[in-house]
């Protein structure tokens, strides 16, 4: 049975969380102890602290987190030892590194895990359905690639033409997934990414044409998933969700290569005459009737089962399932089916008539070409396979270019224009003698002659093996992004003319190779010197790199190696010399040149990052400013708001006293001034003088002490009388 073993214990998402938490504290100068994480963490996310401290110990051991002893300078705890965490610089601790991930692919998840043999991926027994029981352990993924390079039938470079319309949709829907790592991020793709990829990546590949099946690429699109899983979460409104969209489009993009690479290819770079053009093998033509709609002429795309995927003629060419009752044979009668024959069913003929054209073109050159041999075709796919084996000891290898490697690049290309025969002749002598097939010939004068596209035509020859002769259209297209600079290439190209059967037999000039030429070969060496000269007349019509003083050289030494009678080793060393030199001395100058260009265009972009930082940091200064003033203005306005309602208050209070000890005074009847004199219940006066007045006026007639007196008085003089009697 396969070991398992145990890569990491801590889920990314709490050790993103532990990590933020001892960053916060650690800005707020304080030790970050347990306690102080384990407040913040419970603050942001619900945890127990006892699910806190077995995270912090899990991070510890896979060397996440660093526990120390610190000793405390404030508070309580001044003086005393205390433990402490903190992130780990970079080289300090051991990072786990041998060829394997710390996640599981499938679920994103630590603990036990199996490690695959063959890649870098690991799985949980629970998460993989492969047998884990064996010596080793293959993932599924590793298994499908596999059975992906068997059965695939379509030459790489055609392969990664198709990818490369993929890679382009993809980019059109998730602009996000285009460079995941960023600056912001870097750190968490340091700790928790094993190998990184995003789209830009992948793009790469396809160009530099390293994808040998459509499940690598499809394995790539799930390491993008993967890592946003790990990075920023599991949230699916976020870049996670993001990626996972990315893959099921990718996998609707693959099956429908997988369905027809023809369809595919013909729908993305849309030639002239695009849908007339037949696949090979050629689909069903059939009247389909959509509901709602008459019956219209279509390509059957694939039989589901009681409905058929159909594809219409005209128009915008779109796609429906439609049932087997809806379908008729394209040999039926128009009159019977009552068509309203309008000017988008009119189009519609037109381009069906133009596709049984060339479908019958094709079908009477097949018959008049015949078919190749067995042996021949066998011997082609064997060619095919060595150029693969060869191709994929170099791509597998491909790093990406700096800028300096790309120039240095275009200079040796220049190189190699020159010393192409000499070299080619070295090639030729170490290279095994095979016969070359006719289509390899037939390619290689395309290839060497001017391109220009040429219109796709069917040849029975092609038929057995499956690799039709659009394949040469496909080399032709070269499918571009914005995004993927294509002299970053150009060294891959270079190299890989020396390795490739399909490409003209040139190396890399330079000085070891070069000298090591056998010089006694005078015969060989004039013949390709003849050649020489011709190219470098054609060098010197195309390109502005080689010099006239470099011609010269060159022609002097092809003259110098035809002539029998200036034979000498010495002389055509020297000159070789020579001309090496002032090859050396050009690309020099032209690298001083290119080096000053660089350096002014750095100081300019410097010069202008600066202005810009120092626009945004002003810029920030008056926004601060700002929010500072309208802090102060608004404490001010809630400072002044709040002596009002105190003194407002006070006013009140004073205003009810007033009111208060002013009805408890009594006022004059006359002049209305505060009473001293007391005249019956509701009547005071303030002097002599105003109730004298007053009396005289008015009060004499409504004086209820007056009527009181009187009546006392008859009732003591009543009371006297009787006494007396």
């Amino acid at each position: 049975m396969a070991p398992s073993v145990s890569r990491r214990h801590t889920p990314a998402k709490y050790a993103k969380e532990l990590i933020a938490a001892i960053i916060a504290i650690r800005q707020q100068k304080q030790i970050p102890n347990f306690e102080r994480i384990s407040r913040y963490l419970q603050r942001n996310i619900d945890i127990t602290p006892r699910k806190i401290k077995e995270h912090l110990n899990n991070a510890v051991s896979d060397g996440l987190i660093v526990e120390y002893t610190a000793i405390g300078f404030k508070g309580q705890r001044t003086g005393l030892e205390q433990e402490g965490y903190r992130v780990p610089q970079t080289g300090e601790v051991d990072v786990v590194n041998d060829g394997h991930d710390w996640y599981c692919s499938e679920c994103h998840s630590p603990g036990e895990v199996f490690e695959c043999c063959e890649c870098f991926r690991v799985y949980h027994q629970g998460c993989t359905k492969e047998d884990t029981s064996g010596e080793a352990f293959t993932c599924s993924i590793c298994r499908d690639n596999e059975a992906g390079r068997k059965k695939n039938k379509m030459k790489r470079k055609m392969l990664n033409t198709l990818l490369s319309y993929t890679v382009l949709r993809l980019r059109e829907k998730t602009k996000e997934l285009h460079k995941i790592s960023t600056k912001l991020n870097a750190d968490d793709f340091k700790r928790f990414v094993y190998r990184k990829m995003d789209l830009n990546r992948m793009e790469q590949k396809v160009q530099s044409s390293r994808y040998k099946c459509l499940e690598e690429f499809l394995a790539d699109a799930k390491v993008i998933l993967h890592n946003c899983t790990l990075v920023f979460g599991d949230d699916m409104n976020g870049m996670a969700g993001l990626a996972s969209i990315m893959v099921k489009d990718c996998k609707y993009e693959i099956d429908e290569i997988e369905l027809c690479p023809n369809c595919y290819y013909m729908s993305n770079a849309k030639p002239e005459d695009w849908f007339s053009q037949p696949c090979n093998p050629p689909h069903d033509i059939v009247f389909a009737k959509q509901k709602g709609y008459s019956y219209w002429p279509a390509k059957v795309v694939r039989d589901l089962g009681g409905k058929f995927d159909v594809r219409f003629f005209g128009g915008w060419h779109q796609r429906a399932v439609i049932p087997a009752e809806y379908i008729k044979p394209i040999t039926t009668d128009l009159k019977s089916m009552a068509i309203k024959k309008t000017s988008g069913f009119s189009k519609a003929m037109k381009e069906l008539a133009r596709y049984q054209e060339i479908l019958e073109e094709r079908e009477q050159s097949a018959e008049a070409n015949g078919e190749r041999p067995e042996s021949e075709e066998e011997e082609e796919i064997d060619n095919e396979e060595e150029v693969e084996e060869e191709d994929s000891n170099y791509e597998d290898n491909i790093e990406d270019v700096d800028d300096e490697e790309m120039k240095d690049s275009k200079s040796e290309e220049m190189d190699e224009k020159g010393n192409s025969s000499l070299a080619e002749e070295e090639h030729i002598k170490k290279r095994p003698f095979k016969k070359t097939p006719k289509r390899r010939e037939s390619s290689l004068s395309q290839s060497q002659s001017k391109k220009t596209p040429k219109r796709f035509k069917y040849s029975a020859e092609d038929e057995d093996n499956s690799d039709f002769k659009q394949e040469d259209e496909f080399d032709n297209r070269q499918v571009t992004s914005t995004s993927v600079d294509r002299s970053a290439n150009t060294k891959k190209r270079k190299s890989s003319k020396s390795t490739s059967h399909d490409e003209s037999y040139t190396v890399t000039s330079s000085v070891d190779k070069v000298s090591n030429i056998n010089l006694a070969v005078t015969v060989s060496v004039a013949c390709q010197t003849t050649a020489l000269k011709t190219e470098t007349e054609s060098v010197h019509t195309q390109t502005d790199g080689i010099s006239t003083e470099l011609l010269e050289d060159k022609i002097g030494l092809s003259r110098l190696s035809s002539s029998p009678h200036q034979s000498d080793d010495t002389i055509l060393e020297e000159r070789m010399s020579s001309a090496m030199a002032s090859l050396t001395k050009r690309l020099e100058e032209k690298f001083e040149e290119d080096k000053a260009l660089a350096l002014k265009q750095q100081s300019q972009q410097l010069e202008e990052d600066f202005g810009k930082d120092k626009q945004q940091a002003v810029e920030r200064t008056i926004a601060t400013m700002k929010l500072e003033v309208e802090k102060a203005r608004k404490q001010g306005e809630d400072k002044a708001k709040e002596q009002y309602m105190e003194e407002m208050k006070k006013l009140a209070a004073k205003h009810k006293d007033t009111i208060s000890q002013t009805k408890k005074k009594q006022w004059c009847q006359y002049c209305e001034e505060e009473a001293m004199y007391h005249c019956c219940w509701n009547t005071s006066y303030c002097s002599i003088k105003c109730q004298q007045e007053h009396w005289h006026k008015e009060h004499k007639r409504f004086c209820r002490r007056k009527r009181n007196e009187t009546n006392s008085k008859n009732d003591s003089d009543c009371k006297n009388e009787t006494t007396r009697k």
